[in-house]
């Protein structure tokens, strides 16, 4: 298998017996007052939350991970802008809850992310450590954390049980021959620092992903490349098509070719000549393009504006430098 696009964890599912136990929703929940006939929102909720901890939202990794908050036809928000999509990282959709998620994690993605996880829950209580693939391996709840903080955890609304808070990303990347966790709470500034409660939560995020290993960004978009992000979504290819050829010899000619040849040349004419080389057409050069930049094997700076009518403009070392100091920062 190869190194771009492998499975670098096993699934490890924990059991959603274990959390309806914990948090005895079904006990909680008759014990409400059931003098109404019309169901409170209090009890519509609980039932709601009771049906996605029994379905296993919020667990498994890899392909098999299912987010905690998904989006559905009766699922919508009048204040971002939902996205239903594919990366390259895995064959399963993802469920972005905004713009800025999405872009957050398109570029993760393009840096060397090999699992991305959204929506993750950080569980009230103690449960499966969110990284270790060991079973055994287990990680404080979030209520003991925002108790050591001085922060409120919160319980639903008109109830005694604890929330489910999230954090909206967890992605591992390898980048230079390392692997970095990292969890990410997208949020924009102006949002962020007029609410009290979202900086209070984003801490717990923080405090969080400390305890567990991993790093911890707080991204509010302001610095993002428009023109980069415009690129991956017109050049990210399929995941099956990185699984296909990244760690084929073809590939490796047909990017070789396009870095040391062609310099002067149209960008589409050289992907064509590259594409003689190695004694493809076309349609399929096209395809070993978009994955050659994808996996970083073409010299192209993807931070810049791309034209199929003009040269290559060389970079890419520059693009993903710029692009792992902000998400990675100083980590080693």
């Amino acid at each position: 298998m190869s190194d771009i696009g492998a499975q670098k964890y096993l699934d490890v599912k924990d059991s959603p017996g274990q959390y309806l136990y914990e948090y005895r929703l079904l006990d909680r929940i008759t014990r409400m007052d059931r003098s109404k006939l019309k169901k409170t929102y209090t009890e519509r909720k609980l039932k709601q939350v009771f049906g996605w901890i029994n379905a296993g939202r919020g667990l498994g990794r890899g392909e098999s991970y299912s987010p905690w908050i998904r989006i559905t036809r009766g699922f919508s928000s009048p204040v971002s802008h939902q996205m239903f999509s594919s990366l390259s990282i895995h064959k399963r959709n993802h469920h972005f809850l905004s713009k800025l998620e999405h872009h957050t994690a398109l570029q993760l993605a393009y840096l060397g992310a090999v699992e991305l996880r959204e929506c993750l829950p950080l569980w009230p209580t103690e449960h499966q450590h969110p990284i270790e693939i060991d079973p055994k391996a287990r990680t404080v709840g979030l209520m003991d954390i925002a108790r050591d903080a001085g922060i409120e955890h919160g319980n639903f609304v008109g109830s005694d049980v604890p929330y489910i808070a999230s954090v909206d990303m967890m992605a591992t990347i390898q980048w230079q021959g390392k692997t970095h966790h990292l969890g990410v709470s997208c949020k924009p500034k102006e949002i962020l620092m007029g609410s009290i409660r979202a900086q209070e939560r984003a801490t717990l995020d923080e405090i969080y992903c400390r305890m567990v290993g991993a790093m911890h960004l707080r991204e509010g978009g302001s610095q993002f490349n428009p023109t980069l992000v415009k690129n991956l979504q017109a050049y990210q290819p399929a995941q099956h098509e990185v699984l296909k050829w990244a760690s084929t010899g073809q590939l490796q000619d047909f990017c070789n070719h396009l870095n040391l040849s062609y310099d002067g040349q149209p960008l589409h004419a050289a992907i064509t000549q590259a594409g003689k080389v190695v004694r493809i057409g076309d349609p399929l050069a096209s395809t070993l393009w978009r994955v050659g930049a994808w996996v970083h094997l073409i010299d192209i700076d993807m931070g810049q504006r791309i034209s199929m009518l003009k040269p290559i403009k060389r970079g890419k070392d520059r693009c993903l430098g710029l692009l792992a100091a902000h998400f990675l920062g100083d980590a080693k």
